[in-house]
């Protein structure tokens, strides 16, 4: 078996992989498992310790604005301003892409 800390790292994980079906399926199986054994995993310790770790990383407008807003309208958001830099600006585009397959 594994342990709550070991299913909440792999529901990371496939959170911050690339999009693709096989991640999604991945991902919904870890949360099906992690509500099944620990209980909701929208209520996992690990959402809020998120939340609190970005104030400590900056100051800014952006992270004050951000700071307890749920993550997936944050990536909606910031998906729509992505492809709006895809288009305006590109090299800055691929630059942040490339930031972000490191």
């Amino acid at each position: 078996m594994f342990t709550e800390r070991e299913l909440l790292d792999a529901i990371k994980e496939c959170e911050s992989a690339p999009s693709s079906y096989r991640s999604c399926e991945r991902l919904a199986v870890f949360y099906s498992l992690y509500d099944r054994l620990y209980g909701s995993a929208a209520e996992a310790p690990e959402k809020h310790a998120r939340n609190a770790d970005i104030r400590s990383v900056s100051d800014s407008e952006f992270m004050r604005l951000i700071a307890g807003k749920d993550w997936a309208d944050l990536l909606l958001i910031l998906d729509e301003l992505m492809d709006s830099v895809k288009i305006l600006q590109p090299r800055l585009y691929d630059a942040v892409m490339r930031k972000l397959r490191e």
